[in-house]
């Protein structure tokens, strides 16, 4: 069989270390016993018992009976032609079990999006572990967090509330302490999950919803890591947050329990209690196309974990971020002015929700390039020194950065306009009154930016909302108090414009239109809508215009398995990477070696072709000089259709008394020539294969495009359709086949190139034609994917 060896010359070394590029195996239950019976309680909720009979001979035979006449009508009715066989009645399943409306191909495409029977009792318990899950995580943080001045009252010292000097024991108590959180959160993670419980978790679930196959992302290990390795980073007292990381714990326990479209709104609810605005913040983050009816399967699964932690600790009696103020942005008065304002604050939101994303990917080449966390050493020092850096700058500066995130919001929402010094300023910088909060507020804002854009990208679990959010608040603080104190606009109310500037900069960042709804939730809808609703579209808008969202910059920069479309990338590289791929076509991106079978494929042919690479999906053809496409297999179903090998034991063929050598070795020939006579001989199942009356396991109409389909066309198809392979045919015969592993590599390769001939053009250096390769900083990610590979590898064994 000629098409074994093609294949196998075609794979690339750099394809085959892609996880992503790796199918996986059936499922099966395994894992530790509580979470087998789980799965089996989930299961029985879905599909009732196991051990249901299924229909009898008669049930069949009737069933059978009662669908002859109809298919005999549809076929009288249709137009004959040559190539017709006399009857297809005889030739159709004789079973109910195997009607062709029962084969998966038959199905509507979108039937797992349908709501199962026993899925309310389903995704309740998903909803609720969810929310218990990240309690248990918040209260861990949140103690261990409380240790740490507990320890310097223990060891009789001063509190480290700012009094204390620098070189004090209380602050190098507390210092060290926060220190080891951190090294121990790294040093947690490295051992458990290195490559997936880091960073916020958002890019993988992007990743894995959008059809990628990424199973380590998804593990209890990873879970448990995510979970442990958080919990310490939150005590360190860094600029990180909680919303990333519980999203991926809520996809992680879904995926345990079989499934993870609904529990994306839970995670996002269970970070600040908010189940309306999660479920569409969720449906922003996660999605690229979206089901309608998801929605209330999302907002149902949401509210079930919300009315847990309502039963149990009244949440709904307190607010998140209480607002002591009401009225301060109505428009009864100053309307213009106060609308202008507003209209310049989101301007000036989406630029610096636009300078952060450029900064955190600017720290992750950095970080990369000098401290990668394959490197246990480097990524000790790194923790360490940056752990240490994070708490003096942040204890020097002091006030409303040395207080706990939530603490600074709080002060930034609550706390009345007067001319006060929100951090320490230097004695030697005398300033007049009017200036205090203005100046004070810029310097905490300067410097949460700076802590930030470096926090987001280290190698431990972090959050990206509540930083964000943080630092949004402050700027909309300074910008509220510049206006008063300096201006004299007495009808601006600081409060109010540090709540919008913390909704401003969080769209501008990560370009999420549903912050606005978080935040009325957040803020028991303090405030008016209209300014709030206005400085987020301002904000989006202008960051649009600047730059991608956060999210989708970390996705190229980890090369992460995602399809990345035009409002994934800056303007002028979309238009640049636009252009590119303008004159592209499936001809030029298909894999012209990718596995095949035919009606006269051996058994030995389709052993050697399952024993090169790791292909899922294998394409069924007429004959291999005349390549037209019949349907398409999966790996499992084709291993399943062969015989089993033939028994290589001496008992076999030698005598039965005591072994010779010379009986041995005659036992041996006799084996080998067995063992080739059945190699060559056929496979029944595709020896017998009819494509007019189909096979259960034989896809009979995979999806196909011609070879001159556009680029654009073949990425609206992956996006929207979620395939993962998608043939090419031209005039008929089947020319190629496309992956989304494969499209992905083009479009990032064919992104590389767009970057570096942009930057070319910046700097006037000339760029040598071609591609070019993967710059230095990608290294990691590279060997992130080979390692991601390897533990995918173990786990299939």
């Amino acid at each position: 069989m000629g098409g074994s060896t093609s294949f196998a010359t075609g794979l690339s070394a750099e394809r085959v270390a892609s996880a992503w590029g790796f199918a996986p195996d059936p499922q099966s239950e395994g894992g530790p016993a509580p979470m087998r019976w789980m799965q089996r309680a989930v299961r029985y909720c879905l599909h009732g018992p196991a051990d249901v009979a299924g229909p009898g001979p008669a049930e069949a035979a009737a069933a059978v009976a009662a669908a002859s006449p109809l298919l005999g009508a549809r076929k009288k009715a249709d137009t004959a032609t040559p190539d017709d066989p006399d009857d297809l009645t005889s030739k159709l399943p004789l079973t109910a079990e195997e009607s062709p409306g029962d084969w998966s191909w038959h199905r509507p495409a979108d039937e797992n999006t349908l709501l199962p029977a026993g899925a309310v009792t389903y995704l309740a318990l998903i909803g609720a572990l969810t929310f218990g899950v990240c309690l248990v995580v918040a209260s861990a943080a949140d103690a261990l967090a409380a240790a740490v001045p507990a320890a310097v009252a223990r060891a009789v010292l001063p509190p480290t509330d700012g009094a204390v000097p620098l070189l004090s024991l209380s602050f190098l108590l507390t210092c060290t302490i926060r220190t080891a959180f951190a090294v121990g959160s790294f040093w947690l993670v490295r051992l458990l999950a290195p490559h997936c419980a880091t960073g916020s978790g958002i890019p993988e679930m992007k990743c894995v919803l959008s059809g990628a196959f990424m199973p380590a992302a998804l593990s209890a290990r990873t879970l448990g890591a995510k979970g442990a390795g958080l919990s310490l980073s939150l005590a360190s007292g860094m600029s990180i947050g909680k919303l990333g990381p519980f999203v991926h714990m809520s996809g992680m326990i879904a995926a345990l329990l079989s499934a993870i479209s609904a529990a994306m709104a839970a995670g996002v609810g269970a970070t600040f209690g908010a189940p309306l605005g999660g479920v569409l913040m969720s449906i922003e983050l996660m999605a690229t196309f979206y089901y309608s009816h998801w929605l209330p399967m999302a907002l149902y699964c949401s509210l079930c974990g919300y009315f847990l932690v309502v039963l149990f600790f009244q949440a709904d009696s307190v607010t998140f971020f209480q607002a002591n103020f009401n009225d301060a942005t109505d428009l009864h008065e100053s309307q213009l002015a106060k609308m202008s304002s507003y209209l310049v604050l989101g301007v000036l939101c989406g630029v610096i929700g636009a300078r952060l994303v450029a900064y955190t990917s600017a720290s992750y080449s950095w970080r990369v390039g000098n401290f990668p966390s394959s490197s246990p050493s480097k990524g000790t020092a790194l923790m360490v020194c940056w752990t240490v850096l994070h708490t003096v700058l942040c204890y020097v500066v002091g006030g409303v950065m040395w207080q706990d995130q939530k603490a600074g919001v709080m002060s930034m929402f609550n706390d009345e306009a007067k001319p006060i010094s929100f951090v320490s300023m230097p004695g030697w910088l005398p300033l007049p009154t009017w200036a205090l909060s203005p100046v004070s507020l810029v310097v905490a804002t300067m410097l949460k930016f700076f802590l930030t854009g470096v926090c987001l990208i280290l190698p431990v679990p972090v959050g990206t909302f509540m930083p964000i959010f943080e630092l949004g608040a402050l700027f909309g603080r300074a910008y509220g108090e510049l206006l008063r104190q300096t201006f004299g606009w007495s009808f601006v109310d600081p409060r109010a414009t540090a709540i919008l500037g913390a909704a401003g900069v969080t769209t501008g960042t990560l370009h999420l239109a549903s912050v606005a709804v978080v935040f009325l939730e957040l803020t028991n809808g303090s405030l008016n809508i209209l300014p709030l609703a206005t400085v987020s579209v301002v904000a989006y808008t202008v960051s649009k215009c600047l730059t991608c969202d956060l999210f989708s910059e970390i996705i190229k920069k980890r090369r992460l398995p995602f399809l990345l479309g035009g409002r994934d990338r800056y303007p002028s590289e979309n238009r640049a990477f636009h252009d590119a791929v303008a004159g592209v076509t499936a001809a030029d991106v298909m894999d012209r070696s990718f596995p095949i079978v035919w009606r006269g494929s051996s058994v030995g042919d389709v052993r050697r072709l399952l024993a090169v690479g790791n292909w899922p999906v294998c394409a069924v053809v007429n004959s291999l000089d005349n390549r037209q496409l019949l349907g398409s297999i999966s790996r499992w179903d084709l291993q399943a259709a062969l015989p089993p090998p033939p028994s290589n034991s001496l008992q076999s063929y030698g005598a039965v008394g005591g072994p010779s050598r010379r009986r041995s070795s005659r036992g041996r020939a006799a084996a080998r020539a067995a063992g080739a006579e059945e190699a060559e001989g056929s496979v029944p199942l595709l020896a017998s294969y009819d494509p007019a009356v189909g096979c259960a396991v034989v896809d009979g109409a995979p999806f196909s495009i011609p070879a001159v389909t556009p680029y654009w066309k073949i990425q609206h198809y992956f996006r929207m359709i979620g395939m993962t392979s998608i043939y090419v045919t031209s005039g008929g015969e089947l020319v190629g086949q496309l992956t989304l592993a494969s499209f992905i590599d083009f479009t990032f390769s064919m992104g590389d190139g767009v970057e570096a001939h942009t930057e070319a053009g910046r700097t006037g250096t000339p760029v040598a034609p071609g591609v070019p390769g993967l710059p230095a900083a990608d290294v990691e990610a590279q060997e992130q994917r080979a390692a991601e590979y390897a533990g995918n590898r173990r786990g299939r064994r």
